[in-house]
């Protein structure tokens, strides 16, 4: 009787495991069709952003490294090829369970989408370290600039460098990711080898804080140029020159910040995301955020929508 009681209650638990397991797979297909349907458009958009670039760039001989301008448009055209195969594995990624095997390199597959993301944010960092470059160099910003601002730029320079590689091995060299027998996922890490097990502790604290302090530095090389040039142009008459700074400085800026904050906003959302979660629906925040840093890279030129439209116009500028 006991024996019996005991298997009763055993296959209970079974087919309630079951039922559990049923209800999260039902859960997660609905958000893993929509989030399919949302990096299927960001990977779209990134080729019609990068076609734009490519046409533009074209059409108005950017193609040089002899001139600031055309290092700025290499170094944005680059930013925009480097978020393209992150998201082109997460079209084969999607698919990967159709694929004999494919679960089973759930770790190679999200350690190469992880590699192109650290490429993308280097990329764009890059960009926007070249830019607050050009800032300093124009003469109305460059009186105004202390000397300790030049050796600060090129510290966060190596700093970028530095953090992105941090990411990159943080996020490669340990084994982070499985397969639940549907998609992939985050391990655990009670169950991850024992060399790596302190790695994920660590991770919280050599890649999350460094990069928030990026960020800042980031900002403040942005925003300091910001503060002086409103301050000179207070004090003295707007002459057209000024004010054409003053919006190169002012639009640079703000494509700055939206950039910094989509990335921490990823962060963020990753950090509230459920353990277990498919690692496509935590890969299509970070995508969100890479095409935003792109569109916020074409914002700092001086005529964005000539970049953007220009199948549909004419005449473009820079």
């Amino acid at each position: 009787m006991a024996l019996s009681k005991m298997s009763e209650i055993g296959t209970a638990e079974v087919n309630i495991s079951n039922c559990n397991s049923t209800e999260d797979e039902e859960k997660w297909e609905a958000s893993l069709n929509l989030t399919h349907g949302l990096n299927t458009v960001l990977l779209i958009s990134t080729f019609l952003l990068l076609a734009s670039v490519v046409a533009h760039g074209n059409r108005r001989k950017l193609w040089t490294l002899s001139t600031q301008r055309g290092k700025l448009y290499v170094a944005c055209t680059t930013s925009i090829v480097c978020a393209l195969p992150r998201l082109t594995l997460d079209q084969v990624y999607y698919h990967l369970h159709n694929i004999p095997g494919g679960l089973e390199k759930c770790e190679l597959f999200v350690d190469l989408t992880n590699s192109s993301y650290a490429a993308s944010v280097l990329t764009t960092y890059i960009f926007l370290w070249m830019r607050q470059r050009v800032i300093y160099s124009d003469p109305s910003v460059h009186r105004l600039t202390p000397r300790w601002i030049r050796p600060l730029s090129w510290f966060a320079l190596g700093y970028i460098v530095v953090v992105d590689t941090v990411f990159m091995c943080f996020y490669v060299i340990p084994p982070s990711y499985t397969s639940n027998g549907k998609y992939c996922v985050g391990m655990k890490t009670e169950n991850m080898p024992t060399e790596f097990k302190n790695w994920a502790v660590m991770k919280k604290y050599f890649v999350g804080g460094p990069l928030v302090v990026l960020q800042i530095l980031l900002l403040f090389l942005f925003i300091y140029p910001l503060i002086r040039n409103r301050m000179a142009l207070s004090a003295s008459s707007q002459d057209d020159q000024s004010r054409v700074v003053s919006k190169m400085v002012r639009r640079s800026a703000i494509s700055a910040i939206i950039a910094v904050s989509s990335d921490s906003m990823a962060l963020l959302i990753l950090a509230l995301t459920p353990w277990g979660s498919p690692v496509l629906i935590t890969d299509v925040v970070y995508n969100a955020s890479i095409f935003t840093n792109m569109c916020c890279v074409v914002c700092t030129f001086k005529h964005p929508l000539d970049i953007i439209l220009v199948f549909c116009r004419r005449r473009n500028m820079v």
